[in-house]
């Protein structure tokens, strides 16, 4: 694992990968390589999207991107497919989104112990071509496949109800290219930095820092997971309705580890979200008083 700051231009500075989250939270740029591999999650996350797409769409596909790899998943999988492929891993990915977030800040930053929080989940991706979405205007309009299926404008996620200062941890599954990565622009540059990553490799950045989605133009699906997580012991969560629940490092493990998520909930956004989700609910059963309202997971 070896880590280094990006500038604009794409020059390089190495340093120790225990700077790394510090690096990151003071503004800079920080790419990790090999971090899972070397922690020993790069094969189960890809296992989990190749289970699911054989469940979704057939073992013979699941074989083929087995050995095609993760990037020619557009290749066996319509794009609402892999809206429902996507849905499946972040499934399966509860049960270990956690100790990854965990063995991350441990390698990373291991001066800071429990101090910080993080988000229970991962933040599963797969950014087809987005001529592959010309046909899917539901997808094109689905604001929950923002950033997972389709690309987004540039954006803070402090904006989005997200707590200030969370360190968005972007760690590629397949290879990810300059032309389907993510922009990032550094403090004081009017210049985004965009960077390839390997399949393993980690990007790391405060993300109040203007980013956004390059619209995939080219012939392979950017796969790739973000974990998410705060550093210190108070959460300042932005406008919005778009909360989720960041637990205690401090409290996950013990008697107390129930209570790891309540500093979050007992926020007023957790209440906005609540209400806009009744509402969104309401507005469902207005449309169509026959139908099933699903519940709402983004």
């Amino acid at each position: 694992m070896r880590a280094a700051t990006l500038a604009p231009g794409g020059s390089r500075r190495e340093i120790a990968t225990t700077d790394a989250l510090l690096a990151a939270r003071a503004g800079a740029l920080v790419v990790v390589g090999d971090a899972l591999t070397d922690l020993g999650y790069l094969d189960r996350i890809i296992e989990c999207y190749l289970e699911a797409v054989a469940d979704v769409v057939s073992p013979t596909a699941a074989d083929r991107l087995h050995v095609d790899g993760l990037e020619r998943l557009h290749d066996v999988c319509t794009p609402d497919r892999v809206a429902v492929v996507l849905t499946e891993v972040d499934r399966r990915a509860r049960e270990f989104s956690v100790p990854l977030a965990r063995a991350l800040v441990g390698a990373m930053s291991p001066a800071q112990g429990n101090r910080y929080f993080l988000c229970p989940r991962l933040f599963v991706r797969a950014q087809v071509p987005v001529r592959e979405l010309e046909s899917y205007p539901g997808l094109l309009a689905a604001g929950h496949l923002g950033g997972s299926l389709r690309p987004v404008g540039l954006h803070r996620d402090h904006d989005l109800t997200h707590p200030a200062h969370t360190l968005s941890l972007s760690a590629a599954i397949g290879r990810v290219e300059v032309g389907n990565s993510v922009a990032v622009q550094p403090p004081g540059s009017d210049a985004p930095v965009v960077t390839a990553l390997a399949a393993g490799d980690l990007l790391v950045f405060d993300a109040d820092l203007p980013h956004a989605t390059v619209p995939n133009e080219t012939d392979e699906t950017r796969v790739s997971v973000t974990a998410r997580v705060v550093l210190g012991r108070r959460l300042a969560y932005g406008p919005g309705t778009h909360w989720r629940p960041y637990a205690d490092a401090r409290l996950l493990d013990g008697p107390w580890s129930g209570a790891a998520t309540l500093q979050s909930r007992l926020n007023p956004a957790a209440l906005r979200r609540w209400r806009w989700r009744r509402g969104w609910e309401r507005e469902q059963r207005r449309a169509d008083p026959t139908r099933m309202v699903p519940s709402v997971r983004r």
